[in-house]
């Protein structure tokens, strides 16, 4: 005889009218006999399931019928019965409800930032059909693919492959607006983008004044939004206007449109958008000037076969070298926004990386509250051995212990609802500045929202809520009637790997926060030959009254050096040399005057700086890093026996090598030092140019003011826009900036919530062993030794939350840091100090509890035996 599957029969059994379910049940049986005679269990299993669903009859079905007055009843009942409990158990209540206040007001902030950035550019048209064209050039292998191409390709590809619709080109500067009203100027720092009519077509803006069909098409054609506007002019019918720049050769535009501000969850900023000038944009050409390049392309097409057609429609009409060795490829315009390696300067492109470790401390958080409330609970419902009993003995059953402990796990989950919404308004601030931006939406007027965190609630509740049922239900009547059930170690196995779990991710919290930390401090504090923090940066200027600044500033005490440059430190402004060098990799060029190597303390390996007596010299030869000067030994392209004193075609005329330093970082130390001459040119005013000035700090403010009143003296056509080296170095490392705040506040967290679930634990555990308590002190046993006691039973769950958690830890931050070129080893003392301080905390959570105990009189305890 062959027994048919259990959970299809039950679910026949509860569906099934109690008239016909006798009867079609030994049809069912007698059916399986057969299938298991002529073919296989797995398909007499599958045929037996099937014909239980086709069951599914209405006439077989059972008529509930229930009633509501007594559903409200019990409903009120257990709600009594949690509310008694609950006020009855302070010390319980109150960390159950911090626990989860706190659990479910992290994770809503931390939920509500995921959310902001998802929903990012939600409402943009078509931006499935919209691509980027990236590139990438053989003869440059290691930089791998760019942001940003030959000008010419956007044109030629929609004219010559009909799946792309359209194609747009943008560049993205800050420059100077300079307003001229009533004999008085003021300037403005503005965010640029230089680009074409074909800009709205993908990214379409409301027109205040003007039309999309009568603005960018032709050069001097200038876009304002609304807020700029007003800033300049203080309305928005501006249309005619003249605008000024001032670091572009004293460029004049007019004004032939003004547009609403971008929205704030729009990849795309800007304060002006301007014709780009699109004279030289023909793809045959060898030399260009780059741009981003976006292209909109026909529903049924397929990228990768696109890429493909690209390429082979380009490559035989391409002309040169560099354009010759370079291939395409296109990267999707959600793809763009989380790209932080090819950069093409028009999105500001997000770590997605950080947003999946956020999401995962949003859930191990609330998963730490659930634990405590679950663990806590289920250690309470054992207390509660003889209202289970009665309630059994009055015929409770499963159902009866789930429905109890749900209704008293939804109250405690929305009460805690309510305390973290309430914690959420007051802390949202304090979080959006951490984050350094506000928040983009509201979520308070949002249904989606509300829907989400409603139906969260009560999953919750539901889970929580299973696992005390479960407990309690599984106890025999008999076990009931012998009284108290608190010492059983039924679910005790779970509880503990609960338990570990905590522990193991608070452990593996605190070695990811103190890791970034510690980066975060490298990165940012890492010894440099220069003192960012003494560096005054002046922005964006062409001048020729440049070199005569720099000079008079001499005439400020405070001031020790000032430099001009194309180049400072702390980003990516240097320009990248001609391919006509034969060494396989770009060489960075970096335009600086004679001042620029003392001021930054280059140390030089061989040769000597710039000589201010010789310009005409010091243009025929460079200053290159020790990087550079590797690779020329290295690939030799002369073969001769000193490749370090010959001269070299490194950009477009051929040059000799003056000087050697040591290699100096100049960008974020997620690169490795780059190969990069430094060459000589003076301040022309041809060039755009940047002025770095060292200061003594003691008098900060006055010496600013001075340095103001002499620019206004000397260039007195441009803004005077300044910031330190130091903010330009932090604003490379935003994101790991943030990371590391976020980081050590959800650890903080994370640590409060396990050890609250532990001290609430020791807690029921001390109750339940008042009477072993009292008879040990009895026996003569101190009052250490049953602190001791208590604590032995911590340790050793510590202990294995350290084996789980340190490896994990130790590989996920070990990953973490290989994105960093240059960065601090995981060290045994940071792994050490967080084993130490978890057994600490263990230690302190448990003692203060354990120590009450065991200072209690035995009389009071074993009075009653």
């Amino acid at each position: 005889m062959h027994q048919p599957p259990k959970v299809p029969l039950k679910l026949f059994r509860w569906f099934c009218t109690d008239r016909y379910v006798e009867e079609i049940e030994g049809d069912l049986f007698e059916a399986y006999q057969d299938w298991r005679e002529t073919k296989s269990k797995l398909t007499a299993n599958w045929l037996y399931w099937w014909t239980v669903i086709r069951s599914f009859r209405f006439y077989l079905m059972k008529k509930h019928t229930s009633n509501p007055s007594m559903f409200l009843l019990m409903l009120s009942h257990f709600v009594k019965t949690a509310l008694r409990g609950s006020l009855k158990h302070k010390p319980h209540t109150f960390i159950n409800l911090l626990g989860l206040s706190i659990g479910i007001a992290t994770s809503l902030m931390l939920a509500m930032f995921i959310a902001d950035e998802a929903r990012m550019d939600y409402d943009l048209k078509d931006k499935e059909l919209i691509y980027r064209v990236e590139s990438y050039n053989a003869l440059r292998s290691q930089e791998g693919f760019n942001g940003r191409v030959h000008t010419g390709l956007g044109p030629a590809l929609v004219e010559m492959i009909p799946e792309i619709t359209h194609q747009t080109r943008m560049g993205k500067l800050n420059w100077t607006v300079m307003i001229e009203e009533d004999e008085k100027r003021s300037f403005f720092q503005e965010e640029f983008i230089l680009t074409d009519s074909t800009f709205f077509e993908f990214f379409p803006l409301e027109f205040i004044h003007g039309s999309e069909k009568q603005v960018l098409t032709k050069v001097g054609d200038a876009v304002l939004t609304e807020s700029l506007a007003l800033k300049l002019y203080g309305t928005t019918d501006v249309v005619g206007k003249e605008l000024n720049t001032t670091t572009r050769y004293n460029q004049q535009y007019f004004v032939k449109g003004v547009v609403k501000d971008p929205k704030p969850h729009s990849s795309i900023q800007f304060n002006i958008l301007i014709f780009k000038d699109t004279h030289l944009d023909n793809i045959r050409f060898p030399l260009s000037v780059r741009s981003a390049m976006y292209i909109k392309v026909l529903r049924s097409v397929s990228p990768k076969l696109l890429e493909t057609k690209i390429n082979k429609t380009i490559k035989p009409i391409v002309s040169g070298k560099t354009m010759k060795a370079t291939t395409f490829k296109l990267s999707s315009f959600q793809d763009a926004k989380y790209d932080k390696h090819t950069d093409d300067t028009i999105i500001e492109a997000r770590d997605k990386q950080m947003y999946a470790v956020f999401a995962m401390v949003a859930i191990f958080i609330l998963v730490l509250a659930i634990i405590n409330y679950t663990n806590l609970t289920a250690a309470r419902a054992l207390q509660r051995g003889q209202e289970a009993g009665i309630r059994k003995i009055i015929g409770a059953g499963r159902k009866s212990f789930f429905f109890q402990f749900v209704t008293e796990s939804a109250l405690m989950c929305f009460l805690s609802l309510a305390i973290a919404l309430l914690l959420t308004v007051l802390t949202l601030p304090s979080f959006e500045q951490a984050i350094n931006r506000p928040l983009l939406f509201n979520y308070w007027v949002d249904p989606w929202f509300w829907g989400i965190v409603i139906s969260a609630i009560i999953l919750l509740s539901t889970i929580a809520g299973i696992y005390p049922a479960i407990l309690v239900s599984r106890f025999r009547f008999s076990e009931f009637i012998k009284g108290n059930i608190a010492n059983s170690t039924k679910g005790a196995l779970l509880r503990k790997s609960l338990v570990i779990f905590q522990f193991a991710v608070a452990i593996i919290m605190i070695v990811s926060a103190t890791v970034v930390k510690d980066q975060i401090d490298f990165i940012i504090n890492k010894k440099l030959t220069y003192k960012p923090e003494q560096i005054i940066l002046v922005e964006n200027t062409v001048s020729k009254n440049l070199g005569l600044f720099r000079d008079q500033l001499s005439r400020i005490p405070d001031v020790n050096l000032a430099s001009v440059t194309t180049s400072p430190p702390g980003g990516s402004s240097h320009r990248v040399s001609s391919d006509r060098n034969v060494f396989g990799q770009a060489i960075y060029q970096h335009n600086i005057d004679h001042n620029y190597a003392e001021l930054l303390n280059f140390e030089f390996i061989s040769g000597e700086n710039f000589n201010p007596e010789k310009p005409s010299i010091n243009e025929e030869e460079v200053i290159i890093n020790e990087t550079l000067a590797k690779l020329i030994q290295s690939v030799n392209p002369k073969n001769v026996n000193e490749p370090l004193s010959e001269t070299y075609q490194f950009t477009v005329e051929p040059v000799k090598i003056k000087g050697i330093i040591k290699d100096i970082h100049m960008e974020s130390l997620y690169e490795s030092v780059k190969p990069m001459i430094f060459a000589y040119e003076p301040s022309n005013g041809f060039n755009v140019s940047r002025v770095l000035i060292e200061i003594r700090t003691d008098q900060i403010q006055e010496t600013i003011s001075a340095i103001e009143d002499l620019w206004t003296e000397v260039i007195p056509d441009q803004g005077f826009n300044f910031q330190f080296l130091d903010s330009r170095f932090e604003k490379l490392y935003t994101s790991e900036i943030r990371l590391g705040k976020i980081m050590s506040v959800f650890t903080s967290i994370a640590i409060l919530i396990s050890c609250m679930g532990l001290y609430g634990l020791i807690m029921f555990s001390i109750q339940s062993k008042t009477k072993e308590v009292g008879i040990r002190k009895v026996m003569g046993a101190t009052v250490s030794q049953i602190v001791m006691l208590f604590n032995r039973q911590v340790f050793w769950l510590i202990g294995l939350a350290v084996l789980v958690a340190i490896p994990i830890a130790y590989w996920t931050m070990n990953n973490w840091l290989n994105g960093f070129a240059y960065h601090v080893d995981i060290s045994a003392l940071t792994i050490i100090l967080t084993i130490c301080s978890s057994f600490v905390l263990a230690f302190l959570t448990v003692f203060f509890r354990s120590y009450k105990a065991a200072n209690a009189n035995p009389v009071d305890v074993l009075r009653s035996e």
